[in-house]
């Protein structure tokens, strides 16, 4: 029989009581140690209450919610990137209106096309008249 100067810990044991292959080197050490062997009657009987079950859960939880848990600054940086798309478009909106003054600067400096959409006389007239003479 070898003298082992360390026990296993606990999550070790709890590996050892989950695993379906336990280890062979905690299974002599909890077969010798009387110490172990109750802890580890200790664990299995949590584990069938449910308390330990419990506790990991709480633990998983706490992990999902720091995980997942919006950054501090979220708020801010909303509020810069819609800020900062507003001022896209106001400066969106001033260079297309600079367009639009060009083409209405163009439509009052030009005199207006006597055979522009308003002219109601039909073009085949012209032709027949041309074609007459």
């Amino acid at each position: 029989m070898t003298l082992q100067l360390t026990h296993p810990s606990r999550s070790k044991l709890r590996a050892w009581l989950a695993a379906r292959m336990p280890s062979p080197k905690v299974t002599t050490h909890v077969e010798t140690c009387e110490r172990c062997a109750s802890r580890l009657l200790e664990l299995a009987d949590k584990e069938t209450n449910g308390a330990d079950k419990a506790t990991e859960e709480a633990r998983l939880a706490q992990i999902v919610k720091t995980t997942w848990a919006p950054p501090a600054d979220l708020t801010e940086r909303v509020i810069r990137s819609i800020d900062e798309r507003e001022r896209n478009e106001r400066d969106l909106n001033v260079v297309l209106g600079l367009f639009g003054v060009a083409t209405e600067t163009a439509s009052l400096m030009l005199p207006p096309d006597s055979r522009g959409p308003a002219h109601t006389s039909n073009d085949n007239d012209d032709l027949d008249g041309r074609m007459n003479t």
